[in-house]
């Protein structure tokens, strides 16, 4: 009888740089295909089943469909995971993010008729969980109902007038700034792998979903021509176009080997195999080199300030970073701004210090009050 160090297969376990230890569903030669709660905890198996359901139903998307009763939430489900608005309209990752969820419903209520759900189930629901999580299931929920009035299953929609809660603004990952920078070139000379990968991030300002897919055939002219971004390529569709800039043009001539069809490759000269595989091996590269606080966003994030900073504007950004609005582009304006007014400011200062030896005096009138009797 085979013995599971878990009680089930599939899972795989890491320390994360913090210490946490965390759990993830992965079948062996696959990459992980969502996360799990602490083993022996309520939820773990729950969850576990959900995602081993999504392993299994990804070569069979209509697996159960004859066991469903008609007009259920769960017959709803098959139809809508063998429908493009699944298969063609979401991304991988939406579509990893969501179908646990959705399982998670079809664990407690798939065979309640679809109907019948109604605003205050959905509210009651949400209510239950952090804002974070509440935003996740929100949209899982109204891909499903979206495609339930589409194909006359519902008439109406039971997420209209649901409420969420508002996450905390926290800036997201934070940006790298030009001390990182240095610290990972002093650890990676031209020539590593290791080196090629922030200068094609931190030069081109690319995602890392779309980074480690940027190769020769990508550069024309010194350009990066018509790259197309994953994560917008079935929304806006936008094309990134930009010059390849003198650090990541001599970090890509240092290099003794490249891919044939991508400048990234593992230690076996292949391309990563996905975008978590190569984010898995980035993490290592930067805890190597003693950067344990940062991320590859963040070096998207400094492309942007670097670009702000130099004087580029809102619609500047949007092209080269492909955004379509230009809240995203006035943050890293106006940082720049801030940054820019703050220099000003105290240059202002130390010039007036330079021409005060002593500097400013308190106990002094200021230089708008001089000639002004003192009050009595």
């Amino acid at each position: 009888m085979t013995r599971w160090r878990w009680g089930v297969p599939h899972v795989d376990h890491q320390v994360d740089r913090h210490g946490h230890p965390r759990w993830w569903y992965r079948r062996r030669g696959e990459k992980r295909l969502g996360a799990l709660p602490m083993p022996g905890t309520p939820d773990f198996l729950n969850v576990w089943k959900a995602l081993d359901d999504v392993a299994r139903g990804a070569a069979m998307p209509a697996l159960g469909a004859s066991r469903t009763r008609p007009g259920s939430l769960s017959a709803a489900l098959v139809a809508y995971y063998t429908s493009p608005a699944w298969t063609v309209e979401l991304a991988e990752s939406s579509r990893n993010m969501r179908r646990p969820i959705l399982e998670k419903l079809r664990a407690k209520f798939g065979d309640a008729p679809l109907k019948e759900l109604r605003r205050d189930h959905v509210q009651a629901l949400l209510d239950k969980l952090k804002p974070n999580a509440q935003k996740n299931w929100s949209k899982a929920l109204t891909g499903l109902i979206k495609f339930a009035l589409r194909a006359g299953l519902i008439k109406e929609s039971p997420m209209a007038g649901v409420v969420k809660d508002k996450a905390p603004k926290t800036g997201g990952l934070p940006a790298w700034t030009e001390d990182h920078l240095i610290t990972a070139r002093a650890r990676y000379p031209l020539g590593t792998r290791q080196r090629l990968a922030v200068e094609i991030m931190v030069n081109t300002g690319l995602r890392r979903s779309d980074a480690y897919r940027l190769g020769p055939n990508d550069i024309k002219g010194g350009w990066v021509r018509d790259f197309e971004a994953k994560k917008t390529a079935r929304t806006t569709g936008v094309k990134i176009n930009v010059p390849v800039r003198p650090e990541l043009a001599a970090a890509i001539a240092a290099m003794k080997t490249i891919g044939t069809k991508t400048f990234l490759v593992t230690e076996q000269g292949k391309p990563f195999a996905s975008e978590a595989s190569f984010g898995n091996w980035m993490r290592d590269v930067y805890d190597a080199a003693e950067l344990p606080d940062v991320a590859n966003h963040g070096l998207r994030k400094l492309a942007a300030i670097r670009l702000a900073f130099a004087g580029v504007d809102v619609w500047g950004l949007m092209k080269v970073f492909g955004w379509k609005t230009v809240a995203q582009a006035q943050v890293y304006v106006e940082q720049a701004e801030a940054m820019r007014m703050a220099g000003q400011a105290f240059d202002k200062l130390e010039a007036y210090e330079a021409g005060n030896a002593t500097g400013p005096n308190p106990s002094q009138p200021s230089p708008k009050r001089l000639g002004r009797k003192p009050k009595n």
